[in-house]
């Protein structure tokens, strides 16, 4: 079963980079045990499956962003 971005917030080489923003995000809610806590409550256990995450995160429309240039890679 293929699940596009599955490594989310991560990349794929050549598929798509790095969601920089989710990544910063992440860094800054996990200072904090509080703010870890709010953060996999969100998107790690407030949500349903992949597709309620990828949505969680932005949506396809947001993600796509993130692809990799088919000719250049990045």
């Amino acid at each position: 079963m293929h699940l596009p971005f599955s490594a989310h917030p991560s990349s794929v080489y050549g598929v798509y980079d790095f969601d920089h923003e989710h990544i910063d995000l992440y860094a800054k809610a996990s200072k904090t045990p509080e703010g870890l806590k709010e953060y996999l409550d969100k998107y790690v256990y407030g949500v349903k499956d992949h597709w309620e995450y990828l949505e969680r995160v932005g949506g396809m429309k947001y993600l796509e962003e993130l692809r990799a240039d088919s000719i250049l890679g990045y």
